[in-house]
C-alpha cells in the first residue's frame, strides 16, 4: 500500500480546507513535546518509518501539530515531515505520529542506524480556544491478531452525549512489551453517530506482520484515541487530561467508563490548519517526486483493507 502518497494527498486536502475553515490560532511550538520513546523500523519497501508520540505540555488546546525530521549518518542523509494524528489536543494529551524517510543516496543503507542519528522537531503547533466534542467513548475493545500476521483491534463506540457526532475516527497506537510505540493505524471516519447510539469499528496496525517481525516489534498492548470532526465546542470549558489512558494488553477485552479521556483523542479529519503546514507538505511532495515512479494514490480517505497483510502500500495497490 502506498502510504506516503496517500498521506500526502490527505495533508494537501486537509491543509487546503484548513485555510478556509480552521479556527484563529496562535501559539508556540514549545507547548508540544516529542516524547523520547519513539522507535523506528525499515519496511518491506526500504522506507525508514519512525513511530512516536507527542504531548501537549502547555495550558491551551493545540489545534494541530506538524513535525519535521532528518537523518544523518556517514553513509546517508534523509529528511521527512508529517502531521501528528491528533488535532484539538487538550492540555496533557498525547497523540501518535508516523514519519517516513527514504534513502536519498544511491546504494545507501539503514544498517547501523541509531536514535542518535535521527533528529525530530515540532514545526507548527498553533493554539486555539476551541475543543472537540468529548462524549464519544470506547465502551469495550479487544485485540484480534490473525494467523497471517495482521493485528486488528475491534472496538465498540458509544455517543454518551446529547448531540449527534460527525466524522468519528479512531487511531490506534501499538506498544511492545517495554511500552514503546512500535506501530499505528486508523480507520475510515464513521459519518455520524446519534446521541445514545453505538457502533463497532475495526482498527488495523500498519506494516508490522506479527509472524515475521523481531521481538522488539511484537505488539503487547494498544491505546485507542477518538477524533470527532464535529461538533466543535466553543464554551471555554476546556477539559484537562491529568493522565492519558493506560495501554490495553493485547488480546484482552476491556470496558471503559464514559468520558472521552478514557480513550484519548486523535485525528483522521486532520485539520492541518495553517499555511506553514502546507510548507511541510510541499517539502515532502518534492521528495516524493524524486523517489516515486508509480502513481494512483488514493482519494484521501482512510481505507485499511481486511485482506492478507503484506504492507499497507501493497494492500492499497492490490
Amino acid at each position: 500500500m502506498k502510504k506516503t502518497l496517500t498521506c500526502l494527498l490527505i495533508l494537501l486536502v486537509t491543509s487546503s480546507i484548513a485555510l478556509t475553515f480552521a479556527p484563529n490560532t496562535s501559539g508556540s511550538t514549545a507547548d508540544v513535546a516529542i516524547l523520547d520513546n519513539y522507535t523506528f523500523y525499515e519496511d518491506s519497501l526500504g522506507y525508514l518509518v519512525v513511530i512516536g508520540e507527542v504531548q501537549n505540555v502547555g495550558s491551551s488546546v493545540i489545534a494541530n501539530v506538524s513535525l519535521t525530521g532528518s537523518i544523518t549518518t556517514d553513509t546517508t542523509t534523509a529528511s521527512g515531515g508529517c502531521i501528528v494524528w491528533g488535532y484539538y489536543l487538550l492540555p496533557g494529551q498525547k497523540a501518535p505520529f508516523y514519519m517516513e524517510f527514504y534513502q536519498q543516496n544511491s546504494g545507501a543503507s539503514w544498517a547501523g542506524l541509531t536514535k542518535s542519528d535521527i533528529s525530530l522537531s515540532v514545526y507548527t503547533a498553533p493554539e486555539t480556544s476551541q475543543y472537540k466534542y468529548q462524549e464519544v467513548v470506547v465502551v469495550s475493545s479487544a485485540a484480534s491478531p490473525t494467523a497471517t500476521g495482521e493485528y486488528w483491534v475491534t472496538a465498540e463506540l458509544k455517543n454518551t452525549g446529547t448531540q449527534t457526532a460527525k466524522g468519528i475516527a479512531v487511531v490506534a497506537t501499538f506498544y511492545n512489551s517495554e511500552g514503546l510505540p512500535v506501530g499505528s493505524g486508523y480507520i475510515n471516519p464513521v459519518s455520524t453517530l446519534a446521541a445514545g447510539a453505538t457502533t463497532t469499528v475495526k482498527v488495523p496496525c500498519w506494516d508490522l506482520n506479527q509472524t515475521i517481525v523481531d521481538s522488539s516489534h511484537k505488539i503487547a498492548s494498544y491505546r485507542l484515541l477518538i477524533q470527532v470532526e464535529s461538533p466543535i465546542q466553543t464554551d471555554g470549558n476546556i477539559p484537562v487530561v491529568s493522565s492519558n489512558p493506560t495501554p490495553v494488553p493485547g488480546q484482552t477485552s476491556t470496558s471503559t467508563s464514559s468520558g472521552s479521556q478514557a480513550t484519548g483523542t486523535d485525528q483522521t479529519a486532520l485539520y492541518a490548519a495553517i499555511v506553514a503546514a502546507i510548507a511541510v507538505v510541499t517539502v515532502v511532495a518534492v521528495l516524493l517526486i524524486k523517489r516515486r515512479k508509480t502513481g494512483g494514490a488514493g482519494n484521501g480517505e482512510f481505507k485499511p483493507a481486511e485482506r492478507s497483510k503484506k504492507t499497507r502500500r501493497e494492500r492499497k495497490n492490490a
